[in-house]
């Protein structure tokens, strides 16, 4: 009911426009690919919305606080602006439901579980970031080979820190290959990075 009120009214009452009829579909699909890089060819192809219908529709999904994608970070600022963001939803417990996670058990066992708490985690940094100091910007790292970091954040003047999540209760160096390359690209304005696990141990780290 509140993806139906969402779609059908709110949304419809701030574009004061007709044909929103491909919403629910769309918002499912980028459910479905929670904390994956958004590419809005392959999401156009694949719910047949238009491509520049597709763009005023992923708008309004972010002026309604439903859609919050995670811009891309590099070294240089003018070249995050033609990087793809990735894909994740305000509300990680909506996202489960949109994908038909409604179990706590299947979820906890399924391969989505991962992307599910990525976004989840982003998201409660980003309420912290709403009022910490200083006021740090949130990132994804991506290299040309595919390592990748989940979160970055960056502080003004450029120090950054990168947060990997995963759903695993163990890990290993492959697990941090990600964190060495964002090191390595940083430099100097590398800060720390962070490996976040459902472990119940802490475990100390080493020197990138």
């Amino acid at each position: 009911s509140y993806v139906t009120a969402m779609t059908e009214r709110d949304i419809r009452n701030l574009a004061e426009i007709e044909g929103l009829t491909g919403l629910p579909a769309l918002l499912g699909l980028l459910a479905a690919r929670s904390a994956s890089l958004m590419n809005m060819s392959e999401v156009s192809r694949s719910t047949q919305i238009p491509y520049s219908t597709l763009r005023r529709y992923l708008a309004l999904l972010e002026a309604t606080f439903l859609l919050a994608p995670l811009p891309a970070w590099t070294p240089n600022i003018g070249k995050r602006f033609v990087k793809a963001p990735k894909i994740h939803l305000v509300d990680s417990g909506l996202a489960a439901h949109l994908r038909g996670e409604q179990d706590p058990v299947s979820l906890a066992r399924s391969n989505g579980v991962g992307a599910l708490l990525e976004t989840f985690v982003l998201q409660e940094l980003r309420k912290q970031l709403a009022w910490s100091e200083p006021r740090c910007s949130a990132h994804h790292f991506r290299t040309p080979v595919g390592r990748e970091v989940d979160i970055v954040l960056e502080a003004p003047g450029g120090r950054v820190v990168g947060i990997e999540v995963k759903a695993g209760r163990a890990f290993d160096d492959r697990d941090i290959a990600g964190l060495e390359s964002l090191a390595e690209v940083a430099g100097e304005r590398f800060v720390r990075g962070v490996l976040f696990h459902l472990g119940d141990q802490i475990v100390p780290g080493r020197t990138l």
